[in-house]
């Protein structure tokens, strides 16, 4: 049985589609070809290790499930989305001692970061 997805471009959250492989949609953000926002960014590095669907359902039916409610802090070079575990979460401090749980989204590039 073959199940077939129909994109609706709705021209607000939607403007255009296409299928790309983890690596292909990280790349092409990296060289600024596509937009990603922050979450899809930060599920695709999760995805990036798995070569099989099945070891990607069997991951996300177990804990394998984030919530974020990222807190954002404006930088001169981008900016930073703190997720609740990171040691500035509440004070919005990205010097703060402790955890880090980020998303750097600088001009330069993203890194995310998961010390926690």
């Amino acid at each position: 049985m073959s199940i077939h997805t129909r994109v609706e471009i709705d021209g607000g959250e939607i403007v255009d589609y296409r299928w790309l492989g983890v690596d292909d949609a990280l790349a092409q953000h990296a060289r600024d070809e596509i937009a990603l926002p922050p979450p899809t960014f930060v599920s695709l590095l999760k995805l990036r290790p798995f070569s099989q669907a099945g070891a990607v359902v069997d991951y996300f039916n177990g804990d394998g499930v984030d919530r974020f409610v990222p807190r954002i802090v404006e930088l001169a070079e981008g900016r930073c989305a703190l997720y609740e575990e990171d040691a500035g979460y509440e004070s919005l401090d990205l010097a703060a001692v402790g955890a880090r749980h980020r998303l750097m989204m600088l001009k330069s590039g993203w890194e995310y970061l998961r010390e926690v």
